[in-house]
This record gives C-alpha cells, structure tokens and sequence, in this order.
C-alpha cells in the first residue's frame, strides 16, 4: 500500500459516471414542417373552411367509415367542440400569449366576440330614423364654412400705444433710447451721406 495515500484517499472508491452528451431540445417536434400543418377547422367556427382544410365534424364521420375498428375505441362518446376548442387555442398560443397574456381572459373575449359575430345586420340593412337623426340639420348646407375654426385674431389691449389716436391728440410720451441716440445718428448718417449715397427702394 502507498504510505503517502491520506485517509480519505484510502477509503475513498473512485466512481465511474458515464458522460452525456447534450443535447438540443427543440420547442417544436418538426420545425421545418411546423409552419406547413394544416390544422382540422373546428364545427363552431361559422367560416366555411377552403381546401386542404375540412370540418371537424366531416373529417371524424370520414375516420369512423374507413377505420371502424379505432373509432369503436376512442370515439364511442361525442366530442365536446368547447373542450377540442380550448385544446386547439391552447396548442396554438404565440410566445407572447405564453409570456404575457392571460390564456382563459383571452378566450373568453373571442367567445364574446364570436357570438356578437354571429348575428349581425346586413350592410344593406334599412335602420329606421330616430328622434335625433329625423330633427337633425346639417349645419354646412346652410354655411359652408360653419365647421371650420376661427380665425385667430389678436385680442385688444388697452394698453397698447395707438399711432392714429395719439397723433390726432398731439399726444406723444418721450423719445426711447433707440430713437433718441441710434435713430439720430442714423438719420444724421443718410442726411449727410457720410457712407455715400442711400438708395431708399
């Protein structure tokens, strides 16, 4: 025996563990022919279904007639068709569904909206007139232009110093700073042309 084995070395027994190789697990069985699935249609849906797709209802009838045997063992009872539908959005949830959204809110909606499409008026329907709609009058036959905004104006402000008024009551308040030192020089430079000739267009 080896004198410099320790004590955990010598009661220690090596185990063998056989490796795995890794791998990829795909979230789809077939991803290249994923896309290509042709899904039964199912009866509650109101669409008529285009070919390669058939009815649910069609396609089970077709099964029972050419496989006897396996329909006497799986299909003895109806199908539910609320059940084979919850099933249906189930497996065809987006990512997003998945990550996000609430699976049951969201069927619950497109029950609501199925129904609601169920019945609906023809586009040519006749509405009968209301109170509202028979006193209604349109207010662009008698002027054009009634719906369209005013024109911005600007408001008038008393304070404002008004030309017209002032020079009929000889009223003038003091020259500014600018017309007192600026506006003399520079009159006094087009007066005597001291730049050269001005020519006022």
């Amino acid at each position: 025996m080896n004198p410099f084995l320790t004590t955990y070395r010598k009661d220690f027994y090596a185990k063998s563990v056989k490796k795995e190789r890794p791998k990829v697990l795909s979230q789809f069985d077939d991803p290249l022919g994923e896309s290509y699935k042709n899904y039964l249609q199912l009866s509650c849906d109101p669409t008529i279904p285009e070919p390669p797709a058939t009815d649910a209802d069609t396609y089970l009838k077709t099964h029972k007639a050419n496989h006897p045997k396996t329909a006497g063992m799986h299909f003895k009872e109806p199908i539910n068709n609320k059940v084979m539908t919850k099933t249906f959005i189930y497996n065809g949830r987006t990512l997003y569904q998945i990550d996000y959204c609430d699976l049951e809110k969201d069927n619950e909606y497109k029950e609501e909206m199925r129904k609601k499409n169920m019945f609906r008026l023809p586009d040519d329907w006749d509405i009968p007139l209301t109170s509202q709609k028979y006193a209604h009058r349109d207010p662009t036959v008698i002027n054009p232009k009634a719906m369209e905004p005013p024109i911005k104006t600007r408001t008038p402000n008393n304070l404002d110093p008004q030309p017209h008024i002032r020079k009929i009551l000889n009223v003038t308040t003091g020259k500014s700073e600018y017309m007192g030192a600026i506006g003399d020089l520079g009159e006094l430079i087009m007066n005597e042309e001291l730049h050269g000739k001005v020519v006022l267009q």
